[in-house]
């Protein structure tokens, strides 16, 4: 990739650390670019600005490749690793979410959910297990003479943990069924 001379901070116009960021940079050598968008808040900016240098890196390696990329957010590390149901306030003892018992409903949908994860990047202090998966066609058709499917398919996944700029969105509490 090669040494950076430039950098540009999304959201450093709107933030306490902007200048702390460009005196750093400054000591570093580098130059730091505006903000292409600080209308967006950096957020919609920042997500399209990745996709479309994985995209156009994936495109590099093979010009028919097709690229999906998803994000899905949590409120820590431990449950993006092992993605687990939201919690519950288990008052009875018997091991289920029942009788009228309260749950964290983190993703605000009313019901209680086997991945606690939301789709999207999140906000402050969440964490984002991002997707990528890449499929391209074989470069040589006799793959398939010997059982190969005629698309090669391959996985990626990352986390990026949001900066702590604000709390964490509260979940709502949920009841469980009867």
């Amino acid at each position: 990739w090669g040494e950076t001379h430039d950098a540009i901070a999304l959201g450093a116009s709107r933030s306490s650390l902007g200048d702390i960021v460009e005196r750093r940079a400054a000591q570093l050598g580098m130059y730091m670019a505006p903000d292409p968008a600080p209308e967006t808040g950096a957020l919609t900016a920042t997500q399209a600005a990745i996709d479309a240098n994985l995209k156009a890196a994936v495109k590099d390696l093979h010009n028919e490749a097709t690229v999906d990329i998803n994000r899905r957010y949590y409120r820590d590390f431990s449950t993006a690793r092992a993605p687990r149901m939201e919690p519950f306030d288990d008052t009875n003892g018997n091991g289920r979410c029942d009788n009228g018992e309260s749950f964290a409903d983190y993703n605000k949908n009313g019901s209680r959910d086997l991945d606690s994860g939301i789709a999207g990047q999140g906000s402050a202090k969440d964490v984002t297990v991002l997707s990528v998966t890449m499929s391209y066609p074989r470069m040589f058709a006799t793959t398939e003479l010997i059982g190969f499917s005629p698309t090669v398919t391959l996985n990626a996944k990352t986390v990026l943990a949001n900066q702590p700029y604000a709390e964490q969105n509260a979940a709502i509490v949920g009841n469980c069924p009867p």
